[in-house]
């Protein structure tokens, strides 16, 4: 039987440190030291989910464990099919090896200034953090941690005057500390869009709920946001501005169909018939279009359009059953 540990961090090269020789400084022993229990240390160069699964199918079972991952395999162009269904696999697994886990998915372009990283990259990794909190598992980019720490000669690996700094905080990881709010309402380059171009939460028309179930209707609760491209050829991106409380963990969801191409194989799906009904559900998340009961992915308007208003319900009742 293998053997179990009170704590696991498991991930890529974010988790070392590199010295003036540029040779790895792993953070195992001090983890160790600072937690004052056996830990199960795996970092590995280059990693992407594929690795961390293999590592965590073949690893022993945790108590807590700690992944962290920064994005070597959804740096280049939209995130790939195979990379999407790799974490849907990890996620089982460490389901299955861990009593509970906290997720570090941190990183973005401006950090990596040497890499000259497009905005796909964020925006990938914004997808594989709701993916991963849709799980119910706590996530954090560490963003005031990854803006503040230091790069060492290479510009990418931490340097290694951080590495006091790095276990620490993944010693109060392990030990359940919240850091901050997990990601970004919205990318920062959606920051810069003409204000007048999107509507704020209070200024959205008030619709009609178009369920017909007056008890499922009760028991819904419902926000709205604005999705938004440049022009007609970009994929909808969500603004989240405008999106908290209720609101906030079903907004994550929303970006399963909004973000990372999957509206675009949603509409290659439906291009045939449109959609049948008002709208489309993902778990306990019901989108549509505000104020209108139907309509086609294909139409002009929804094609054409560069902010479309739409109505996201909140299915209590699914949480429920």
């Amino acid at each position: 039987m293998a053997q179990r540990y009170p704590f696991g961090v498991l991930g890529d090269s974010s988790l070392y440190c590199k010295g003036p020789n540029k040779k790895p400084r792993k953070l195992g022993n001090r983890l160790q030291e600072l937690l004052g229990a056996s830990v199960w240390y795996e970092a590995i160069a280059c990693a992407g989910v594929a690795q961390l699964l293999h590592r965590i199918r073949s690893g022993p079972e945790v108590g807590t464990l700690g992944v962290s991952y920064f994005g070597n395999d959804i740096m280049l162009g939209p995130i790939k099919e195979q990379v999407e269904a790799d974490w849907r696999e990890f996620i089982r697994a460490v389901k299955l090896k861990s009593q509970q886990a906290v997720f570090v998915i941190g990183g973005f372009a401006a950090k990596y200034r040497g890499l000259e990283l497009s905005a796909d990259y964020d925006h990938n990794l914004e997808y594989v953090r709701s993916l991963v909190e849709s799980e119910g598992f706590y996530v954090t980019d560490l963003r005031q941690k990854v803006q503040k720490w230091r790069l060492c000669s290479d510009g990418v690996h931490w340097h290694d005057d951080e590495k006091e700094d790095v276990c620490a905080t993944w010693v109060r990881l392990l030990q359940g500390e919240v850091f901050e709010a997990p990601f970004p309402d919205f990318p920062e380059e959606t920051e810069a869009v003409e204000e007048d171009s999107m509507d704020s939460l209070e200024s959205l028309p008030k619709r009609p709920l178009p369920l017909e179930d007056s008890e499922r209707q009760a028991k819904t609760k419902t926000f709205s946001v604005t999705v938004f491209r440049q022009n007609p050829y970009d994929r909808l991106g969500i603004r989240m501005e405008a999106v908290s409380g209720e609101g906030y963990s079903s907004a994550a969801r929303v970006r399963k169909i909004l973000e990372g191409g999957l509206i675009d194989r949603w509409n290659r799906m439906q291009e045939e018939n449109g959609l049948h009904g008002w709208g489309v559900q993902v778990d306990d998340v019901i989108i549509g279009m505000n104020g209108q009961h139907e309509f086609s992915t294909s139409s002009l308007e929804f094609q054409t359009a560069t902010v479309l208003n739409l109505l996201v319900m909140r299915d209590t009742s699914y949480i429920e059953a």
